[in-house]
């Protein structure tokens, strides 16, 4: 589905165009309508468009300049011109090379829709052809950084591990890991000298420690690396040839690199980093618990120290008390609820729970840490709709219930719905609410109403007022102004005696015959017969 802008600076003409043509016939789900070509450019620059048809003649800036500089600006965007039959012959010469179509004025529905068919037709050849193998390809690889980055950001979080696309994945994406490899993991936290830098120098010093990473481990390890949540650089590391199978030899390797990289980003970059190398593991499965567990020691050993090399080969076994790990991992429930997924935020209510259930069924402060945390979650999302959670939801549990974890995922489920029920009754009152402001703005506004005014009066996006509007309605906006604008012809024919241009006038029709053409077009009459008839 495409969208159209129609610029005429007589704005009858283009929002009875809006209204009258069946667009959908077209396959255009949004028409947008300006009255001058600076109107037209302001519009372009916050919806996308992909057809303009816009008139030759207008005050200020000209079609042919318009259609000049959308062609500058927007290279995809097809413009169509419409001139009269004196101005036609220059049109033509002049812009030959940059307008898709030509209409010589007056011209019919028939003649406009084919010329608007026509153009889309052309538009979805193009995006074809950009949609090739060769386009794919070119495009595959210019994201392939950022797919391999994704990737190990879902492994490190649990994610994508036992998932049987992974092998498929790692060999389209190029990536030397596979099924059974013994890997480590290798956490990078750059220091203050660095940190003290802008985004864009803070980018360039990453991307050379990348570097000096690979130069430094190429001969004896495979890297797949990634930045992490925690603002930190992740190397997966895995030994290219078998000497290294040898638990002690590929350790003191490890160790020996991960410290000679911390000396080369000091002696090159000049600045210094914090290096912790984990334990040794199987990847896929293993990875997860090697980067949490080196994690947790970045956070324990070093804490806010700088400049520091640890390698965690010879510590001890983890702590067998840790914290409900489905609870922290992102996307967390408050970030679910933000991006309004609330099928995803319940399906990680129940790993939550299913956590809970296989690693500490019998742990009651387990459970009171995800009574806490979803609590807090729940009035997050309560105060931030500026609502009491009592008065969404209903209360707290009482203490006594705190002791079983069915009493627990109940009163969650619960509360989850009915938070649910409120904040989507809000939504369905608030869109009722604006149908009805736009229906008295057209109201009261007949004559000089269109899509923008509207949109301005809301303070909503024209292209998001407009679809919650059809939505809502089933009507477009411009359907909205033309039925209301023909109703009320109809009422002041039968009731006044106004003289036909004045009515057209009243409506906001500059050109009394052009009034006639739509009034006909609805009605099959002309607006003197309409009267006659009364």
């Amino acid at each position: 589905m495409l969208t159209l802008l129609l610029v005429d600076d007589e704005s009858y003409v283009v929002e009875d165009l809006a209204a009258t043509i069946p667009w959908s016939e077209l396959q255009i789900e949004e028409v947008f309508t300006a009255s001058s070509g600076a109107e037209a450019l302001q519009i372009m620059e916050h919806t996308a468009i992909d057809i303009v048809v816009t008139d030759i003649s207008m005050p200020g800036m000209s079609g042919i300049e318009l259609a000049e500089t959308i062609r500058r600006q927007y290279k995809r965007t097809k413009c169509i011109l419409l001139s009269g039959y004196a101005e036609f012959d220059y049109a033509r010469k002049a812009l030959s090379h940059e307008v898709s179509e030509y209409l010589l004025k007056p011209i019919s529905d028939a003649d406009f829709m084919a010329t608007i068919r026509n153009v889309a037709d052309q538009m979805r050849d193009e995006w074809k052809a950009l949609a090739s193998y060769d386009h794919a390809i070119r495009t595959f690889e210019e994201h392939l950084p950022l797919l391999k980055d994704k990737l190990l950001n879902e492994l490190l979080q649990g994610r994508s591990t036992n998932s049987p696309s992974l092998a498929e994945q790692l060999d389209k994406y190029r990536i030397p890991f596979f099924q059974g490899d013994r890997i480590s993991v290798m956490l990078i936290r750059l220091e203050e000298f660095f940190l003290k830098h802008d985004t864009d120098s803070l980018l360039l010093f990453e991307y050379a420690i990348d570097n000096i990473a690979r130069e430094t481990f190429s001969e004896q390890f495979q890297l797949w690396s990634c930045k992490d949540l925690h603002e930190m650089l992740v190397y997966v590391v895995t030994p290219k040839s078998s000497p290294f199978d040898s638990p002690d030899t590929s350790d003191h390797a490890l160790e020996s690199l991960a410290s000679q990289l911390q000396r080369n980003v000091n002696i090159y970059l000049g600045g210094g980093i914090s290096v912790v190398t984990g334990k040794w593991g199987t990847f896929p499965e293993g990875i997860q618990a090697i980067y949490q567990d080196s994690l947790a020691a970045l956070r324990k050993r070093i804490g806010k120290d700088t400049g520091y090399f640890l390698s965690l080969s010879g510590d001890p076994e983890p702590l067998s008390v840790q914290t409900i790990r489905s609870l922290y991992e992102p996307p967390t429930l408050i970030h679910l609820y933000e991006s309004g997924r609330w099928d995803a935020f319940e399906e990680k209510l129940y790993s939550i729970f299913r956590e809970i259930r296989s690693e500490w069924n019998d742990s009651q402060e387990h459970l009171m840490e995800a009574y806490t945390v979803l609590s807090s979650a729940f009035y997050y999302i309560a105060h931030k709709n500026g609502r009491l959670l009592s008065d969404m939801a209903g209360a707290p549990l009482p203490p006594e219930h705190l002791r079983s974890i069915q009493l627990v995922e109940e009163w969650t489920f619960r509360m989850v719905s009915g938070i649910r029920k409120e904040l989507e009754f809000e939504v369905k009152h608030s869109k009722s609410a604006l149908v009805q402001t736009i229906h008295q703005f057209v109201e009261a506004h007949l004559s000089t109403v269109t899509l923008q005014t509207i949109a301005a009066q809301v303070s909503l996006h024209p292209a998001y007022l407009s679809k919650v509007y059809k939505t809502e309605t089933g009507q477009s906006i411009s359907e909205l102004i033309y039925n209301a604008k023909m109703d009320k012809a109809a009422y002041l024919l039968k009731n006044f005696s106004d003289k036909i241009y004045e009515i057209s006038s009243e409506l906001g029709y500059s050109n009394a015959h052009y009034f006639i053409k739509v009034f006909k077009e609805r009605y099959g009459v002309t607006p003197q017969e309409y009267r006659d008839q009364v």
